[in-house]
């Protein structure tokens, strides 16, 4: 993985960190469930936003 892949993977998770719940919901699927299983990283404290 490139640096620039890895800055934008990180732009990418800062954002959705940021999005409401309604945001969240609105998304296909697959990407719900992937926002869904970052958000419960970062309350139990396995990950830490940037």
């Amino acid at each position: 993985m490139s640096m620039n892949e890895l800055a934008e993977a990180e732009a990418l998770l800062e954002e959705i960190s940021s999005w409401s719940e309604d945001e969240v919901k609105s998304l296909p699927r697959f990407y719900r469930e992937a926002a869904e299983q970052y958000r419960e990283l970062l309350n139990q404290g396995d990950t830490e936003p940037r």
